[in-house]
């Protein structure tokens, strides 16, 4: 899609429910490799699987693969989309950097495997985003939650007070 027209806001109306799309994001959260952005609030990370919480403090559980990236910190749109994709990078709220390898999220703190300066550990809550592996946006379809979750798929169904996205990671 042309970015220009990503910036546009739609408006549908079904019955008594309106839909208003708006990619303003979550205050902290998890994107997916499929465009998906979800509010979440980190709790660890095994080495395969990240575990967080959503807004309605809910436990949920990804796999590894599926995350291209994780932020602490509001990130606008155009932020998102430049984040760069080519090597795993942990970026510090002090403007630090640490590229390497991403093994481990417990106590709060990360496990970075750094090129430059060997095993570090630094605190979730210095830490700004988490770039992991590439997006590649899916589907033309997004639908914006109250709490900045942005939905991305491929089909959008709308029956009985629920609306259902459709995407390669959710089938």
């Amino acid at each position: 899609l042309d970015p220009e027209k990503r910036r546009e806001i739609y408006k549908a109306a079904f019955d008594h429910v309106t839909v208003q799309v708006q990619d303003a994001g979550p205050a902290e959260g998890i994107g997916l490799v499929d465009g998906t952005v979800l509010a979440a609030h980190l709790k660890e990370f095994d080495g395969q699987i990240w575990r967080y919480t959503d807004p309605a403090g809910e436990e949920h559980a990804l796999p590894a693969k599926s995350v291209a990236y994780i932020f602490t910190q509001p990130l606008p749109p155009d932020l998102r989309l430049a984040l760069p994709s080519g090597k795993t990078k942990v970026n510090l709220l002090n403007g630090d950097a640490l590229d390497g390898e991403v093994r481990a999220l417990r106590d709060g703190k990360f496990t970075v495997d750094s090129v430059a300066f060997g095993l570090q550990t630094p605190e979730l809550a210095k830490v700004f985003t988490v770039v992991l592996r590439p997006v590649a946006v899916k589907g033309m379809f997004s639908v914006a939650t109250r709490d900045g979750t942005i939905y991305r798929g491929k089909e959008v169904t709308v029956g009985d007070g629920v609306i259902t996205v459709t995407s390669d990671l959710t089938g």
